[in-house]
């Protein structure tokens, strides 16, 4: 009798330990594909976030008086920008006293050389051949001499 009990025991000692060997094993497996799905979707926005910026700088460079909706690809992206005009005003110009007493006359308000213009920009990015898709919006000011 002591022996069928001694090996009932030894028994269940390796069903235990195959059962704990096991669930490490789940528990391993589930967190390592959680990391690397995990750092995927990071690389995935990190260069969306990189790619926005660098469509802003591309944008501060053009001349986006003439703009409208454009439509392109970069970084495994595809991008659709639509710039319009909010507000312009020409640079303030403040009363001077001085030119008050040399010329006779001082000219306050929105009167300056330049103008300004505030453009409000929407870009819309999609991966190539994939789900994500992601909406940005933003401000851009540009100014002309006259």
């Amino acid at each position: 009798m002591k022996i069928l009990n001694k090996k009932a025991f030894t028994l269940l000692e390796i069903v235990v330990s195959l059962f704990i060997i096991t669930s490490v094993i789940f528990c391993s497996t589930t967190v390592y594909n959680f990391y690397h799905r995990a750092k995927y979707k990071q690389r995935l926005y990190e260069q969306m976030y990189v790619t926005v910026l660098s469509l802003k700088e591309w944008l501060e460079l053009q001349d986006l008086s003439t703009w409208g909706v454009k439509e392109g690809c970069l970084n495994e992206f595809e991008y659709r920008i639509k710039v319009s005009p909010v507000k312009k005003l020409k640079n303030y110009v403040y009363f001077n006293p001085l030119q008050m007493m040399l010329i006779g006359e001082s000219k306050e308000g929105n009167t300056g050389v330049f103008t300004l213009t505030l453009y409000e920009v929407k870009i819309r990015l999609q991966r190539v051949g994939g789900r994500i898709r992601k909406d940005f919006f933003f401000y851009i000011t540009q100014y002309k001499t006259e």
